[in-house]
């Protein structure tokens, strides 16, 4: 029996602001070079360091309304004001081809997403208490003191939408944190509802 490609992991991982995603995903991606970071699109301004096609595709919002009119995003929302999209491309192809990708998404955007790929793999990343949360968003410095109070409602309100996660990661080290996503990971591979292919092959199941 010819072994068709193993498709890849989707996996979505979110978080409050202040969580540390970003320092807790770059760490994944050099620990694990076999995933990809799936980019997003947006209407918001690049912050400082922030790149276009590598941390976000950056769109006017005439541009971003185009392109969902067009069914060009598997899931779009619109949150603080702006506009985010997961350009449906990003996820077959790589899937398809095989590529594990992590998508960085809000908890509105993951429950649309896995309305349409249940076999999603949905992480929520959170720090350990609340109080951090708003200290990581003050030290950040990208938000003044109204838009970090509106964070922390956020944070209270996005509580509601676990039900649609898989897994909580408690961020209270970085590389602890980034090998559990890693583990994740390499656990989901291991299911056997994914597996079905390999066990024909061990059954010698044409």
């Amino acid at each position: 029996m010819s072994e068709a490609l193993r498709k890849g992991l989707f996996v979505i991982v979110s978080g409050f602001s202040g969580s540390g995603k970003g320092t807790v995903l770059s760490r994944v991606f050099e620990k694990n070079k076999d995933v990809k970071f799936s980019v997003s699109a947006t209407t918001r301004k690049p912050r400082t360091g922030e790149v276009h096609g590598v941390h976000y595709f950056f769109m006017e919002r005439d541009e971003f309304k185009r392109l969902a009119d067009d069914g060009g995003f598997a899931e779009y929302t619109e949150t603080y004001g702006n506009c985010y999209g997961t350009p449906l491309s990003q996820i077959t192809k790589s899937v398809e081809a095989g590529q594990d990708i992590i998508l960085e998404l809000d908890v509105k955007g993951t429950a649309n997403l896995k309305s349409i790929f249940p076999d999603a793999v949905a992480i929520f990343l959170t720090a350990p208490s609340l109080a951090i949360v708003k200290k990581r968003l003050i030290e950040r410095g990208t938000e003044n003191s109204g838009e970090v109070a509106l964070r922390i409602e956020q944070f209270k309100n996005e509580i509601k939408f676990m039900s649609f996660y898989d897994y909580l990661v408690i961020n209270d080290d970085i590389e602890r944190c980034a090998d559990d996503i890693i583990t994740i990971i390499r656990a989901e591979h291991l299911r056997r509802a994914r597996n079905q292919m390999q066990i024909n092959k061990i059954a010698d199941i044409d």
